[in-house]
């Protein structure tokens, strides 16, 4: 899904622990794209391949793209968690994307939780158990997860815990407009937060896309 163009930039990058991700979906996307399966230089190669190729026809067009998880933390998760790179290894792989998609002028927004263990706790009550299983399994029983001894939904959160850690600081250091939206206060504060990083007036439409790219 693309947006007509509102703001001045054409990429928009939703990041941070998110609550929305409907878990069937989540297990859709792994099992669909091997990519992330794959050794950790091919995987990086590739996505810094698909990201020049997304760049190079998203500035051809006016449109801003909206794209949820696909800049942090889907390769912040599988370079720690599949393959437990150490961490300048992963911030450097971010700070290669980060130059990538720099053309298209990206406002980057971090939702960032004050309180990571209830958030999961709250999804894991909202969700079927395949859910907390599988996360749990994908955390706790893989490279990173044995590595730091990580077992159990405390291991999941701990994970959690220590991604954000890494991005918020990683999000100093990026060659990129960002906003870290903090879950505290009315969200309509947040709103018009949000909304005056982007450009946009308070209650112009903010459009969401859920398509998430595989780059």
């Amino acid at each position: 899904m693309t947006l007509p163009l509102l703001v001045d930039t054409r990429l928009i990058p939703i990041e941070g622990i998110l609550h929305s991700e409907q878990p069937n979906a989540l297990f859709e996307r792994l099992a669909r794209f091997e990519i992330y399966s794959l050794p950790a230089e091919k995987y990086q190669r590739l996505l810094r391949q698909n990201w020049r190729k997304f760049v190079a026809e998203a500035r051809e067009q006016d449109f801003v793209y909206v794209f949820e998880c696909c800049f942090l933390q889907n390769p912040a998760t599988t370079l720690f968690a599949y393959h437990n790179l150490p961490a300048e290894t992963v911030r450097q792989h971010i700070l290669a994307l980060a130059d990538i998609v720099r053309p298209l002028a990206p406002k980057l927004v971090y939702l960032s939780r004050q309180d990571v263990g209830a958030t999961l706790a709250a999804a894991r009550r909202e969700r079927p158990p395949e859910w907390a299983d599988f996360v749990t399994w994908y955390l706790t029983g893989q490279d990173y997860g044995k590595a730091h001894n990580l077992s159990g939904f405390d291991g999941v959160i701990a994970f959690y815990a220590m991604r954000q850690a890494f991005e918020l600081d990683v999000l100093k250091t990026l060659p990129l407009s960002s906003a870290v939206i903090v879950d505290d206060g009315d969200w309509s504060a947040r709103y018009e937060a949000l909304a005056a990083f982007l450009g946009n007036p308070v209650g112009a439409a903010i459009h969401r896309c859920d398509h998430v790219c595989q780059a």
